[in-house]
C-alpha cells in the first residue's frame, strides 16, 4: 500500500525505478515557486498543502465478484503540485510521480463549473473541483477560492488504488482567529462499502464547526448510504480535536455507533474562510467511509 505521508512531513519521493508509469519529477521552478492569490486563476508554480488519504482494492476476489480485501490508510499528506510554464499538475505518492497537462484534460461532464478531468488511460485519472453544491436550493453553487478537492486514481490489473485529497492555499497560522465560533458547509469526494461490497464514489457528508476562543473543531462523518431515498444518511463518526495554531491544521478522532477512525484537516484563506479535510472510518460490521471534503465559512 502506498503509505501516505504524516501531516507536517517531508516531500514523498517516487523510489529509483519503482515509477512504473510515467515517472516524472516537479521542475525545479515549484521549489522557488511565487505563491499564488488564489486558485480560481493560477499564475505561479506552486506546492500546495494538502491533506490526502488512500484506498486499495484488492479485486478480483471472492465468487460473487467482490473484493477480496480493502485496505485503508490514516489520513497524511501526498505532494500535489502546479507548474505554471506547461499548465499542468503532477501529484506525487511514495512509489509513483505523475504529471497531468492540458493534452490530458477532458470534456467536463459535470454540471459543476469547477470540475476539471484529466485522464491518461481507463484506469487513470485525476479528477479536481472548487466547488459547494446546495442542492434544489436557488444557488445551486458556491465556488471555493482558496481550497479545492480530488480523485486520483491508478491501478494495476488486480489492485485499484485511490486517493482523495484536498488542496490549496493555507491560513498563516498567525492569523487564525483566536475569537468566535465558525460553521462550515462542506463538499467533496467519497467512497464507502459495507462489508467489502463497494458503493460507487459519491458526493461526502460532513458537519465541521470550529471554536477558535477554545481552540477546538467538531465533525461529524455521514455514511454515504442511507437506508431509504429520504432518509438520513447514518452517522459514521464523531469527534472533537485541538487546533494546532503552529500550523493551522486540526486532527479529530472520530467514533461513535460502532465506527471508528480520524480525520485531518487545515484551515484555508485569509483568517480561515475555508477549510479542507480527509477522514477514514470504519466500523467493526466490516463497513467504512473514505473521504475528503473541502468548504467554506457560512
Amino acid at each position: 500500500m502506498l503509505p501516505l505521508q504524516r501531516l507536517g512531513g517531508g516531500a514523498a519521493e517516487c523510489g529509483t525505478g519503482s515509477c512504473s508509469r510515467r515517472p516524472h519529477s516537479p521542475s525545479s521552478s515549484l521549489a522557488a515557486a511565487t505563491t499564488n492569490a488564489n486558485l480560481k486563476s493560477l499564475v505561479a508554480s506552486q506546492i500546495f498543502a494538502n491533506q490526502a488519504v488512500e484506498i486499495v482494492i484488492v479485486s478480483p476476489g471472492k465468487a460473487d465478484g467482490t473484493p477480496a480485501s480493502i485496505t485503508v490508510g490514516d489520513p497524511g499528506s501526498i505532494v500535489f503540485a502546479y507548474d505554471a510554464p506547461t499548465q499542468s499538475y503532477t501529484i506525487t505518492g511514495a512509489t509513483l510521480s505523475t504529471a497531468y497537462g492540458p493534452a490530458d484534460l477532458q470534456a467536463n461532464a459535470s454540471a459543476d463549473p469547477t470540475a476539471l478531468r484529466y485522464q491518461h488511460g481507463p484506469n487513470d485519472v485525476l479528477t479536481t473541483a472548487r466547488s459547494v453544491g446546495f442542492g434544489d436550493t436557488s444557488v445551486p453553487w458556491q465556488e471555493l477560492s482558496y481550497v479545492g478537492y480530488g480523485f486520483w486514481n491508478w491501478s494495476s490489473s488486480t489492485s485499484p488504488r485511490n486517493v482523495f485529497f484536498v488542496y490549496g492555499l493555507p491560513t498563516d497560522p498567525a492569523a487564525l482567529p483566536t475569537t468566535g465560533s465558525y460553521t462550515y458547509r462542506t463538499d467533496g469526494d467519497e467512497l464507502s462499502w459495507e462489508a467489502n461490497v463497494l458503493s460507487y464514489r459519491h458526493g461526502s457528508f460532513l458537519d465541521l464547526s470550529a471554536d477558535f476562543a477554545a481552540g477546538t473543531v467538531t465533525a461529524r462523518i455521514y455514511s454515504g448510504n442511507a437506508p431509504a431515498p429520504g432518509f438520513p444518511k447514518p452517522l459514521a463518526g464523531q469527534g472533537t480535536g485541538l487546533i494546532d495554531r503552529t500550523k493551522g491544521s486540526f486532527s479529530v478522532t472520530l467514533s461513535g455507533g460502532g465506527w471508528s477512525g480520524s480525520l485531518q484537516g487545515r484551515f484555508y484563506g485569509p483568517g480561515a474562510s475555508e477549510v479542507g479535510t480527509a477522514h477514514a472510518v470504519r466500523s467493526a460490521s466490516g463497513a467504512g467511509v473514505v473521504g475528503a471534503m473541502a468548504g467554506a465559512k457560512q
